[in-house]
């Protein structure tokens, strides 16, 4: 017996594969930026280049948050992760102040970052 899958159950899988593929260029841009951290303009081709990926993830995950978010628990999903965003950038600041004269620092732990998510997603 064949299984068939819905319309929406279709396009909320399309929308995960494009997430996850965004993601993973964005892993791989972030990483040719770190590795040139000293050449200036390639690392600033792969930071333009891996905005484009994190364009396409952000509308991906949107997408798939209001698929799979009940409509009533969307506010408090959207302020946690409004909470977790501001603590990952607080935090990512701090490390930017603290090694502000060895941008390489900053530049791998950022990519780790990333990488990071992508993982976890």
């Amino acid at each position: 017996r064949a299984q068939t899958t819905t319309t929406s159950e279709a396009r909320r899988l399309a929308t995960r594969d494009v997430a996850a593929l965004s993601i993973l260029g964005q892993v791989v841009a972030v990483t040719v930026a770190a590795t040139f951290v000293d050449a200036p303009q390639t690392l600033m081709v792969a930071v333009v280049v891996s905005r484009v990926f994190l364009y396409a993830f952000d509308v991906a995950y949107v997408e798939l948050q209001q698929q799979l978010v009940a409509e009533a628990d969307r506010n408090a999903v959207q302020g946690c992760e409004a909470a977790l965003t501001g603590a990952a950038e607080l935090g990512l600041a701090g490390v930017a102040l603290t090694y502000a004269t060895d941008f390489e620092v900053v530049a791998d732990v950022s990519a780790t970052a990333v990488v990071a998510a992508g993982l976890t997603f």
